[in-house]
């Protein structure tokens, strides 16, 4: 079995001016990198553009998988409410598997369905599915 190298890129994504028109772009550069820089209109397409240069940056083949992370650089307030957001959405993706082991776990501490229920601000039928569930 062949190792495979881990492979990543970081672009600083900053919101600019444009030089001729003063319209507002999104521009992203990569991180220790003195190549690479892009911009566009919308998130969507900067996301397109970073994932385009991102062999040319790291000097790799196309055969290379490598994975972009962006490092949203707005101000104060905006990055907070972004940060807030991203974790509220990473701790919701981790809700399930939790409330599977906590419904589980109290009910082989001797809790009723109906006081995990309570506990876990849930329904007595879905504390019932949770502990039937693999």
């Amino acid at each position: 079995m062949t190792a495979t190298t881990a492979h990543q890129v970081t672009f600083r994504v900053t919101r600019e001016p444009t030089v001729d028109t003063g319209e507002p772009v999104w521009v992203a550069g990569p991180v220790g990198h003195t190549i690479g820089c892009v911009s566009a209109f919308t998130l969507a397409d900067l996301h397109e553009e970073a994932e385009a240069i991102k062999h040319f940056v790291l000097d790799l083949p196309t055969s290379e998988t490598i994975t972009v992370e962006y490092d949203y650089q707005l101000d104060a307030e905006a990055t907070e409410a972004l940060n807030r957001y991203l974790e509220a959405a990473r701790l919701r993706a981790q809700y399930p598997a939790r409330s599977q082991r906590a419904a589980q776990v109290l009910g082989s501490a001797g809790v009723s369905d109906a006081d995990t229920a309570i506990l876990l601000g849930l329904s007595a039928k879905r504390v019932q599915q949770l502990r039937t569930a693999s």
